[in-house]
């Protein structure tokens, strides 16, 4: 299992636990295994940027790349191949520090199988590494959508905080694998096994107290 957080940026109240020398990340490094890169939802960078920040982590780290809204919400995982192509493309810099792509869904978009089916098929043509997909709509937590992404090794991601029972908590997918997750920012990223409550570790998080989180009794 892999724990980390949503990005890498250290607040001036907790960055003492992050000692070294070296950018924010390189110390991130020394204290996490993975981390999610979250601005790739707003923006695109260069492989370049991409390769860089893979050369500040040991050969362990793992990155979980965020899927572009272009794809995921404005498109709504229609008619994608040119977006995914380019995003691919230039995640091809993080070479095999890349562990996980995460597709984070707006609650308004329904499962529709079809589309559904359409596009973790052509991801899959230029990536055969663990998918998760963020669902926020109760549609895809019924039996439909579970076959849908297992058949495409397609992990559902938890949230801790849970949602709500409307949306499906407690319901993962099970493809099997490893998971990485996103500690102190409600989300776990799967790279492959989901799970159906928080996760614990004795490693401290970077929150703003510091604290550790309990485990789940």
């Amino acid at each position: 299992m892999y724990i980390g957080t949503a990005a890498w940026s250290l607040p001036r109240d907790v960055a003492a636990e992050f000692p070294g020398d070296g950018q924010q990340l390189e110390r991130y490094a020394r204290q996490f295994a993975c981390v999610e890169i979250n601005s790739s939802f707003y923006k695109p960078h260069r492989i370049e940027t991409y390769a860089r920040w893979a050369g500040m982590t040991p050969p362990h780290f793992r990155f979980a790349v965020k899927l572009p809204r272009a794809i995921t919400h404005d498109a709504r995982l229609r008619a994608t191949r040119q977006p995914l192509n380019a995003f691919l493309a230039e995640t091809v810099g993080l070479g095999d520090r890349l562990g996980v792509l995460l597709a984070q869904l707006p609650p308004s978009l329904p499962f529709e199988a079809r589309v559904a089916r359409t596009f973790f098929a052509l991801l899959r043509e230029s990536w055969a590494g663990p998918v998760a997909c963020e669902p926020r709509h109760a549609s895809w937590f019924e039996p439909a959508a579970d076959r849908a992404l297992e058949a495409l090794r397609v992990t559902r991601v938890a949230t801790d905080p849970a949602r709500g029972r409307a949306v499906g908590w407690g319901r993962p997918a099970t493809a099997p694998g490893r998971c990485c997750t996103t500690a102190g920012t409600a989300r776990r990223a799967c790279t492959g096994r989901a799970t159906t409550r928080p996760g614990c570790s004795d490693r401290r998080r970077a929150s703003p107290n510091g604290r550790r989180a309990p485990c789940p009794g």
